[in-house]
């Protein structure tokens, strides 16, 4: 989704009675996917080292080309993690300051409505979850690769 897409969504939105609660509800769906992202992206770090230092001294042909997809392996991962709590960061921010805007008295708004800047936020955050997202599953084909260079 672009920017311009969950604008279009949210003011269509803001129209109904209500919309606050979809609006919280993406945005607390969206942390704890991130949530699930980040936990999965640490513990498949901790079990691509483990598996990496196991292998570690063996001599057999395969185990240069298996070394080398855990790193790279290892490598991904920490991008996917770095970007799931890049998302949760973002998404934060977002669910705070929607929260915020729609107590604040009409002086304190800035030049942008709420509907542009959270949406901006949410955007912005659903792009680095999905980013994230799809790290984790290259990272983890890629770990999957590396145990099987292994095993042979």
């Amino acid at each position: 989704m672009t920017p311009k897409n969950i604008l279009t969504w949210l003011q269509a939105i803001k129209k109904q009675n209500g919309y606050e609660i979809l609006l919280v509800q993406t945005i607390r769906n969206s942390l704890m996917g991130a949530g699930v992202i980040a936990s999965t992206s640490l513990v498949a770090i901790i079990g691509v080292v483990s598996v990496g230092r196991a292998f570690t001294g063996t001599g057999a042909p395969l185990m240069q080309y298996g070394h080398w997809a855990i790193n790279m392996s290892s490598m991904i991962l920490a991008l996917s993690l770095t970007e799931a709590l890049l998302s949760l960061r973002t998404l934060a921010r977002a669910g705070f300051g929607s929260g915020f805007a729609n107590t604040a008295s009409n002086k304190i708004r800035d030049e942008l409505t709420d509907a542009e800047k959270y949406s901006l936020y949410l955007a912005g955050a659903l792009t680095q979850l999905s980013r994230a997202a799809v790290s984790l599953s290259i990272g983890m084909a890629v770990a999957v690769i590396a145990g099987i260079l292994f095993v042979w």
